[in-house]
């Protein structure tokens, strides 16, 4: 009688420890923590009236058709290349984006990518423009505004181991396309045309029969 005594006590003092470590059961179903918005952040920044004009006048799908001039001081012979180009609005609408790939009638290719923004302090547009045919890989693209009817940007740019003043200009605005013009000269020197390029918007493809 004893040893079933002491064998009944063994049990409950095991069933007692057992239910001490058994978790409680959850009557309610836990919400999960939710992460707290930052206190004093910024909200984030919205394009301007200039970066939204820039992107409404330069942005959409063309066929670029670049005429090079004759220069003879950078060896450059006059040449016709013709591709595709894209213009459009970067993170946020905060910039505006350029991919261009063209073929000239010597089969070389040129392959260029360039970022433009608004600069609020300088108020002023700057890019910078990368290609494959620039030595460095990438140059500055000065700072632009508009006048009147036009988008000008100007700056230094070096070249075969000289400076010179650079102004490009985007202009003849239409509904098809718009046109730009890039001058180059040296010191106090006339500016001289460098090249021109066509802009001219792409038609839309047509949609395939059944989709």
């Amino acid at each position: 009688m004893k040893r079933i005594l002491v064998v009944c006590t063994l049990l409950f003092l095991c069933l007692a420890a057992f239910a001490q470590d058994k978790p409680a059961a959850k009557t309610k179903k836990e919400a999960k923590p939710t992460a707290a918005a930052p206190s004093g952040m910024p909200p984030m920044p919205k394009p301007g009236p200039e970066m939204k004009k820039l992107i409404s006048q330069l942005g959409g799908n063309f066929t670029s058709t670049m005429k090079s001039e004759p220069m003879p001081q950078f060896n450059m012979p006059a040449s016709t290349s013709t591709g595709p180009a894209r213009l459009y609005a970067g993170p946020g609408g905060l910039s505006l984006i350029e991919t261009v790939n063209a073929t000239d009638e010597h089969g070389m290719k040129f392959s260029g990518h360039g970022i433009f923004y608004w600069d609020p302090k300088a108020k002023a547009y700057k890019g910078i423009w990368c290609d494959n045919g620039t030595p460095s890989g990438c140059m500055e693209g000065g700072t632009g505004n508009w006048q009147g009817d036009k988008l000008v940007f100007t700056g230094p740019m070096d070249m075969m181991g000289k400076t010179y003043n650079v102004k490009s200009t985007y202009s003849d605005f239409t509904a098809d396309g718009y046109l730009f013009t890039m001058e180059t000269g040296e010191g106090s020197g006339p500016m001289q045309k460098m090249f021109t390029v066509e802009y001219k918007k792409s038609a839309p493809k047509a949609a395939t029969p059944g989709k």
